[in-house]
């Protein structure tokens, strides 16, 4: 069995992450030497909403200033009320650099012709790695067939990112 010697190093953006010298021998297996864990946010974003709320739309978009990277958004909604609908949208990140997200819908009632959402339901928060959630105003859209566009702009510097995801549910 012959053998040599394999040099290994994993890098972050931070720097060395590890680094080791393996013999290898011919008749052997390659090494296996995990660079990162593998990374599971199957738990953070559940099949279900939370209680109460019922899952209207989600998406990806393109970390701004790291369009190699996705995040991914959440967007459910809730009763507020007759005829009022609560709009929460969770964003779930990996960004290593911080954003300003601001999150909004436009809505329109089949039912009625009633619609409205737009600039005024807009609300922002910073986005950090990890989850965050942004809960809009609650917005009175009557009883009847709803339908939505919700979005998100992310704002880095001078990095712009956009995207959104429609859906329908009925207000009662």
């Amino acid at each position: 069995m012959t053998s040599k010697l394999i040099s290994r190093i994993a890098m972050t953006a931070a720097g060395v992450l590890a680094a080791a010298t393996l013999p290898v021998f011919a008749s052997a297996a390659p090494p296996s030497i995990p660079l990162l864990p593998d990374l599971d946010f199957g738990s953070l974003f559940p099949d279900t909403p939370p209680a109460g709320e019922a899952k209207l739309c989600d998406f990806t978009f393109a970390q701004p200033g790291g369009p190699t990277r996705t995040e991914s958004v959440e967007v459910s909604v809730a009763s507020a009320g007759e005829g009022k609908t609560k709009y929460v949208f969770r964003t779930q990140s990996v960004t290593v650099s911080p954003y300003t997200q601001a999150a909004a819908v436009t809505w329109a009632n089949l039912d009625t012709g009633l619609s409205g959402g737009g600039y005024d339901s807009r609300t922002e928060a910073q986005i950090s790695a990890g989850r965050t959630e942004i809960t809009l105003p609650v917005q009175v859209v009557g009883k009847g067939r709803i339908t939505v566009v919700a979005s998100v702009s992310n704002v880095a510097g001078n990095a712009t990112s956009y995207d959104d995801c429609t859906g329908e549910y009925t207000a009662s």
